[in-house]
């Protein structure tokens, strides 16, 4: 019976095997789970923020995006419009050219015709004169 028996030996140790565990739990095994909870605690804040600015840089792209997809709309209406304003300016231009052009062109023509009645006449009485000149020297006396 001697192997069962109490060594006081097995119970010194089992004595400092705790005191051993009482003194490093004291100053070493909560000091570190304090400093490793601080850490942790610490890197979930940040962590926090991190996720709470990505968020927000998500919800700004999105206004972003809606402004500028807002912007090139209109920009395109406004495109649209000019260019609508600009055909139609085109057109009225042309049109007035048109008018302007068929106005210089009967003005031009009532004046040839104008000119060439002017002609006609001044050639008839040319040659009135000249029938009567002619008539003259054939008959050898003045007729009128």
């Amino acid at each position: 019976m001697e192997g069962l028996a109490l060594n006081y030996t097995f119970v010194l140790q089992l004595a400092i095997f705790f005191g051993a565990m009482f003194i490093l739990n004291q100053w070493l095994f909560k000091p570190v789970s304090h400093l490793l909870e601080r850490r942790e605690h610490a890197i979930s804040g940040t962590w926090k923020e991190v996720e709470a600015k990505q968020t927000l840089l998500e919800e700004r792209l999105t206004q972003y995006n809606a402004i500028i997809d807002q912007a090139r709309r209109e920009m395109a209406e406004r495109i649209t419009s000019v260019r609508k304003d600009a055909e139609g300016d085109q057109r009225r231009i042309i049109e007035k050219a048109r008018e302007e052009a068929s106005s210089l062109l009967q003005a031009a023509m009532a004046r040839i015709q104008q000119e060439g009645e002017e002609a006609k006449r001044s050639l008839r009485r040319q040659t009135e004169q000249l029938s009567l000149v002619i008539a003259e020297k054939l008959l050898g006396r003045a007729i009128f």
